[in-house]
């Protein structure tokens, strides 16, 4: 027997082994999801605007997580919603102001989150009484050009109501054209909506003979429309100094939403949200601290991972590892728990398994000895017994040759007394046949 103790059974046998898991895995990878691209197109707005600045936020603070971030500007949100719904245009995400888009139609639309309010601003000239939209009714307003988030808000606010307003020369005039208009006479009313520190707005809460319309009945809006909140600008909250505005007042408030496109992937969704909640959380004039982002206030249906998010908060593994190590182990994870699941009956296997292998050697010149012992009968010639002889110096020799490990001498030099065995009753038999 040559001494071997890690013969080539060894290997084979863990060959086997490893053999299965590989296709374990193979099948595994079947149900990995493909990992998220490095690379996002967010339609924001007009470059100043506070969609673009905020794209920009996101832009710097995905960088730092290896995913860079190409900003499509454009004229507002409903833009955005009409890029986000064409494939073609390969824009993922875009802001959208509440009741911009039709939800029914908006299948392949997804909120991730709202994140700031957009106040919605109703200015009107000194003097005229004007303290719900219902006493617009027949004046010169100035509701945005078509097309403009302004305008689709105004537009569904004014027919809900079954307001009919003077839809004269400055009635779809932009933000600062209205407000223009607005200061100069021409019109009564101008309706927009825009951030709190937009230009416009500090412009006309400065203006003498404009005054902010206080709205009534905000919370009855809110009940009627998911996507309005009653806000209240409080005294002097845009400017100490002049004390602008001078007094309290309640407006009404539309949400800027992130929307997604609804096969956007699901450690991006993660990886934005997280992002998010770094730069809204701390609040403004109008939201206190933690007020965004949020799951309310969205126009389209939240997406899986938003939920997720809100209810358990960031993804465990990107809180602590960045973000490439974070998506690496969580796509391994599904390879992991069928190669786990392998792993524990193949380590109880092996070694019976093993044990077969090596002991398969020395059985099967037990069959061979069987069989040439089985060929004696008592009839047998001379020349028939010294055939079957020669046969078993041929199979020992051969056998002879078979390497097995050190525990396994025991049963191999048993196997070489029986071929001792089975030779000497072959030469008995010789003999007595030859002396006859």
């Amino acid at each position: 027997m040559k001494k071997n103790n890690k013969s080539r059974t060894w290997i084979s046998t863990v060959g086997v082994a490893l053999g299965l898991m590989l296709i374990g895995l193979a099948i595994a990878y079947r149900f990995v999801e493909p990992s998220p691209p490095m690379h996002l197109v967010l339609a924001t707005g007009s470059e100043g605007g506070a969609y673009h600045r905020f794209g920009l936020l996101y832009q710097e603070r995905l960088k730092e997580k290896g995913v860079s971030v190409e900003l499509r500007q454009t004229s507002g949100s409903r833009q955005n919603y009409e890029l986000l719904s064409d494939e073609k245009s390969m824009v993922q995400l875009g802001f959208v102001q509440g009741g911009v888009g039709d939800v029914q139609q908006a299948s392949d639309l997804r909120s991730l989150a709202s994140v700031y309010y957009e106040p919605v601003w109703v200015f009107v000239r000194q003097g005229l009484t004007v303290d719900r939209l219902t006493d617009l009714s027949g004046k010169r307003v100035v509701i945005g050009p078509v097309g403009s988030g302004s305008h689709a808000l105004a537009t569904r606010l004014l027919a809900d109501m079954e307001i009919v307003v003077d839809d004269g020369p400055v009635h779809e005039l932009g933000p600062v054209d209205g407000a223009k208009a607005l200061m100069e006479g021409d019109a009564d009313a101008v309706f927009f909506v825009a951030g709190i520190h937009a230009p416009v707005v500090t412009t006309l809460l400065e203006s003498p003979g404009i005054r902010l319309m206080n709205w009534r009945r905000t919370e009855a809006l809110a009940r009627h429309y998911s996507y309005l909140s009653g806000v209240r600008l409080a005294e002097g909250a845009v400017n100490l100094k002049s004390n602008i505005p001078a007094k309290d007042t309640n407006i009404v408030a539309t949400t800027a939403t992130l929307v997604s496109r609804s096969d956007l992937h699901p450690a991006l969704a993660g990886l934005l949200l997280n992002t998010l909640q770094q730069i809204h959380q701390e609040g403004d004039l109008l939201a206190d601290p933690g007020r965004f982002p949020s799951k309310e206030n969205v126009s389209f249906q939240l997406s899986g991972a938003a939920e997720r998010f809100f209810k358990h908060g960031p993804p465990f593994l990107q809180r602590y590892l960045p973000f490439w190590a974070a998506i690496w182990l969580d796509r391994m994870k599904v390879m992991l728990l069928p190669l786990i699941t392998l792993m524990i009956p193949l380590v109880k296997i092996m070694p019976p398994l093993y044990r077969w292998r090596i002991r398969s050697k020395i059985y099967k010149w037990y069959r061979k000895l069987g069989e040439l012992e089985s060929a004696v009968s008592g009839d047998d010639t001379p020349e028939a017994l010294k055939q079957v002889l020669a046969r078993l110096d041929k199979i020992e020799q051969e056998a002879a040759g078979t390497t097995v490990p050190l525990s396994y001498a025991e049963e191999f030099y048993q196997l070489r007394t029986h071929f001792a065995f089975v030779r000497n009753l072959i030469q008995e038999r010789l003999h007595r046949v030859s002396n006859v």
